[in-house]
């Protein structure tokens, strides 16, 4: 949980930044009141968040500053294996963005278009169903789309502990020959 609420300060840093850029560029971009305007910025915030997200899982480190933080990584079903950028991508997508839009959508930007946004609203708020998935099954619905899970750094599945398999340790390297 802590994990996850420094990883939405990371998200909310980022999308005060791009607002407050739209403010003082609001001459040139399409108005917040269209919906251009709303998936403009939303694009503006959405896209390179995912993107970010996405490398950090998808990198050395294997996790994003919150679950750096806290020891986690995000790793492919077996210990230790890395995952792609495209995996890492989808799980976030399906994590962050899709609820994020669906809730953007349906309390900002539909009700002047006259979509009922409520109804998107409360798919949203209906989406955190993953965190029951995960309790059921041991891991949340967005990590098995991805094929991906999150374990403590010394490879220990946090659903399940007994089922992980502990993370490989690399050989050490030959010692170099001075010439």
């Amino acid at each position: 949980m802590l994990a996850g609420a420094i990883d939405i300060g990371c998200l909310l840093a980022w999308a005060a930044i791009i607002t407050g850029g739209y403010w003082l560029l609001q001459a040139w971009l399409p108005p917040l009141n269209t919906i251009a305007g709303q998936a403009a910025l939303g694009a503006a915030v959405g896209i390179p968040a995912l993107a970010c997200f996405a490398a950090w899982e998808s990198g050395r480190k294997q996790g994003t500053p919150g679950k750096q933080r806290y020891g986690l990584r995000v790793h492919g079903r077996r210990a230790g294996e890395r995952v792609g950028f495209g995996r890492a991508l989808v799980r976030n997508a399906a994590k962050i963005a899709l609820p994020v839009f669906l809730a953007h959508q349906g309390l900002v930007a539909f009700p002047p278009a006259g979509i009922d946004g409520w109804t998107l609203a409360a798919v949203a708020v209906l989406l955190p169903v993953s965190y029951v998935v995960e309790a059921v099954v041991g891991n949340t619905a967005y990590d098995i789309l991805a094929g991906t899970r999150v374990t403590e750094r010394a490879g220990r599945a946090l659903a399940d502990p007994a089922a992980a398999e502990p993370d490989e340790v690399a050989p050490a390297a030959a010692p170099r020959r001075a010439w």
